[in-house]
Parts: C-alpha cells; sequence; structure tokens
C-alpha cells in the first residue's frame, strides 16, 4: 500500500475488512486476509471455515459468493477465485 492512501481507498481497505470480519464470525474461527487494491487482489487463509468441515471440499460460499462480493466491490467482472485446498 502506498504511503499516500486516499479517502478511498481507506474506505474500500475498511469495507474489505469488515467483509473478512461478517464471514469469519459466521462462517470461520478465523481469517487472515491480505489486500492490493491497484491489482484488486484479496486474499484470505480461513481456519476452520465451515463447508470445508461438513463435505471437505468448501463449495457454495468459497467458491463463488465472496468472489461475487469481491468482485461487484472492485467493479471487474472478470475477478475470479481460487481455492487451492480445503
Amino acid at each position: 500500500m502506498p504511503t499516500s492512501i486516499t479517502s478511498s481507498e481507506k474506505e474500500f481497505v475498511n469495507f474489505a475488512y469488515m467483509l473478512v470480519r461478517n464471514i469469519e464470525c459466521i462462517w470461520a474461527e478465523r481469517i487472515e486476509h491480505t489486500l492490493d487494491i491497484k491489482k484488486h487482489i484479496f486474499k484470505m487463509t480461513i481456519d476452520n471455515y465451515i463447508i470445508c468441515s461438513k463435505n471437505g471440499l468448501g463449495y457454495i460460499f468459497s467458491e463463488g459468493g465472496i468472489a461475487g462480493i469481491w468482485a461487484y466491490a472492485c467493479e471487474d467482472l472478470t475477478i475470479e477465485a481460487v481455492q487451492p485446498k480445503c
């Protein structure tokens, strides 16, 4: 992140933080995240994600829902999600 972050970037960083906390309190035990606004990259490492513990695959929210929210927030319909493991 640049040291001179704009007001709208601060709001976006806050939105991402609140999105992670929302997902964390409903679906996981703990989430760590990194954010690169310029590249539209949003990485999350999730501990005890409930969907993984139930089916071992992580389908439902991780492959579509969170990616859809992120694509909408970035106004970039080309954003895709990758889940390397569950």
